[in-house]
């Protein structure tokens, strides 16, 4: 929470990558890109909720990835899909479900610091 503003984390993870083939679940030091990404916002004093949008199926994911873990739709998988797209369903579905956010922030694996 910042100033009493809720702070939604969401971590997009497609694992189509054209560079770097399942670059998302690749381990440095015993984690995956995606655990790093969890890690820093778990640590963060400042997030109150983390959702990790991703395509890989759940048993590909870690135990700790398994906690966040939020099915990507089909449409939000391609090559042209837009990140914009992935938050936007994310917020939507949550309003739905009366989880309201002020602030979000995006956590992309590959940057995960």
């Amino acid at each position: 929470m910042i100033q009493s503003n809720r702070v939604l984390c969401i971590i997009p993870a497609r694992k189509g990558s054209k560079g770097f083939k399942n670059k998302n679940i690749k381990k440095i030091k015993n984690l995956t890109l995606i655990d790093w990404a969890i890690k820093c916002a778990i640590e963060s004093k400042y997030i109150d909720d983390i959702c990790l949008s991703t395509d890989y199926s759940i048993n590909k994911l870690s135990q700790l990835s398994k906690l966040y873990y939020k099915k990507r739709k089909k449409e939000f998988c391609k090559d042209n899909s837009l990140t914009f797209d992935v938050i936007q369903e994310i917020l939507l579905e949550n309003i739905k479900n009366k989880k309201l956010y002020d602030i979000v922030v995006l956590l992309e694996p590959p940057a995960p610091f």
